[in-house]
């Protein structure tokens, strides 16, 4: 702590000024308006407002690929009655041929609802005070995680551990084609939550210009969906769910 006051103290008004001019910039920038623009002359605020804008090449940010996971398990003791647990590991990329086998099955296993693996298992065995988890979290251009994590009494921490490890290592197995139906309703279904609001539509939009989508990729999502097989599930997540 003493070093980073040290080093924040040595930041001057230029170094922020040059920081600025390094990391916001126009270029490469992307813009959506959504709404009621029809009394709004658009093009002409966005010269206006925006058109003198300029900045410098954005900043290209290399990632390192991430290594492969060994197991590993690491303890942070403080006095306390409960225990958080988690099981992590690193899952696929926005853009991977699977995300959508993952998001599936991720609706099956994990997704909260009254119908998922891991609320089953909660009201099950009564080991949790809640339990949660995902397979592409914060998945990207650069790959998310798959997680699941709990919060459980000190006492109950081993048979908890032991029971999610099962959970995982079945869960592909006991995935069935009406747990795949079901899933595939829920994820068609919350389509249209891409466009309830303003906000939504825009942020839509610009996810589609990022990762390079085609303009019909929300109209043909439904068929997208719904051609995936039990199979394809089952053989895209069975190498991720592995408690070693």
């Amino acid at each position: 702590e003493l070093f980073l006051l040290q080093l924040q103290s040595q930041i001057i008004k230029k170094d922020l000024k040059n920081f600025y001019k390094a990391v916001f910039t126009p270029k490469g920038s992307r813009i959506a308006i959504v709404g009621d623009l029809h009394c709004y002359k658009v093009e002409a605020l966005l010269k206006k407002y925006l058109g003198v804008w300029i900045g410098a090449e954005p900043i290209q940010l290399q990632y390192p690929s991430i290594a492969v996971c060994k197991p590993e398990t690491v303890n942070y003791l403080i006095n306390r009655d409960q225990v958080t647990l988690s099981f992590l590991y690193p899952s696929i990329k926005r853009l991977d041929k699977n995300f959508d086998a993952y998001r599936l099955f991720e609706q099956f296993f994990c997704s909260g609802s009254m119908s998922s693996l891991l609320y089953d298992l909660r009201e099950r065995t009564g080991l949790f005070y809640g339990i949660s988890g995902s397979l592409v979290a914060s998945a990207d251009e650069q790959p998310g995680y798959f997680i699941v994590q709990t919060i459980v009494s000190v006492d109950r921490l081993v048979e908890a551990e032991k029971v999610i490890k099962e959970t995982i290592d079945t869960a592909v197995d006991r995935l069935t084609e009406v747990d795949l139906q079901d899933a595939k309703r829920v994820i068609i279904n919350e389509l249209v939550n891409n466009f309830s609001s303003n906000r939504k539509m825009a942020k839509t939009f610009l996810s589609i210009d990022r990762f390079g989508f085609p303009d019909d990729y929300f109209d043909t999502r439904a068929h997208t969906i719904s051609a995936i097989t039990l199979k394809q599930v089952q053989e895209a997540v069975r190498t991720l769910l592995n408690s070693s």
